[in-house]
């Protein structure tokens, strides 16, 4: 109950329902963005998570989200990619500055694990994140962190596995939650599988990515309509999305050759992607 998706944070956004009032309503409210990543929310987080860091100076979990924000700048793609060194850079330093505040924070040390992975340095990615779990064993919520990664790696097993764990212990997922699972069954060309999993999920429209994967989804199963009507919510949320599709999956270090099927799902659905 008193993990991110649990009750007792759906009810302290209840209670803080202005992310601006103080640190502590910014946090509440950055930790519930990381369920549904909407676009719209990106902006305003960080600035509210630079005021609760300015004003709240020793306040761990405001400087891990912060490095998660800054991070999500680059793998979203609001930044421009020459920009990406130097942000990283201050996430990694963010996420290190929420651990020297609180050493045993397993939330600081999950962040920064997202922060090294983003920087392709993956050795001390999943130092960091076995070290989240290690840290507060019960949550599902970090072993979920580093299983989505590991997966992308190409540790598909390891990861896939790591996330089944994850799920076990939560009793309420997000859809996200089960990006993993859909993008397992998908892998092994399991199509309808992965939609009707998809299909039990209450999805955030404001989730662009989960879009992509459900449109390649239908495009693979020939569901010319329903892969038309999640291409429209992309086109809506990402506009310029066709051209940005290759820095977005080599930016979360999926791999070339899952690249390349998701590419052939999307073409069936109708939605050609420019090549670099």
């Amino acid at each position: 109950v008193g993990q991110r998706w649990g009750i007792i944070n759906v009810n302290e956004r209840k209670l803080h329902p202005d992310k601006h009032r103080d640190a502590y309503s910014c946090v509440v409210h950055a930790v519930s963005y990381l369920t549904n990543l909407d676009d719209a929310e990106q902006k305003d987080i960080r600035k509210c998570l630079e005021v609760a860091v300015r004003e709240e100076p020793f306040y761990s979990d405001a400087w891990a989200m912060l490095s998660y924000i800054h991070m999500n700048e680059i793998r979203g793609l609001y930044a421009r990619p020459d920009e990406s060194g130097r942000m990283l850079q201050e996430a990694l330093d963010m996420a290190d500055e929420a651990i020297r505040i609180a050493p045993h924070s397993a939330l600081a040390h999950s962040m920064r694990s997202t922060v090294l992975f983003a920087m392709g340095k993956f050795e001390e990615f999943e130092r960091a994140g076995r070290r989240a779990i290690t840290l507060n064993p019960g949550s599902g919520e970090h072993q979920l962190t580093l299983g989505n990664r590991l997966y992308v790696m190409g540790r598909y097993d390891e990861g896939a596995e790591l996330v089944q764990r994850a799920n076990a212990r939560e009793h309420y997922h997000p859809a996200i939650s089960y990006g993993v699972p859909i993008l397992e069954l998908y892998r092994q060309r399991d199509y309808a599988g992965a939609l009707r999993l998809a299909s039990n999920l209450n999805i955030d429209e404001k989730y662009y990515f989960m879009h992509v994967m459900l449109a390649a989804i239908c495009g693979q199963l020939g569901a010319a309509a329903r892969a038309e009507a999640h291409l429209q919510i992309l086109r809506h949320l990402r506009p310029n999305y066709a051209a940005e599709f290759y820095a977005d999956w080599r930016g979360r270090k999926f791999q070339e050759d899952y690249i390349a099927h998701i590419v052939e799902g999307l073409e069936k659905a109708g939605f050609a992607v420019t090549e670099p």
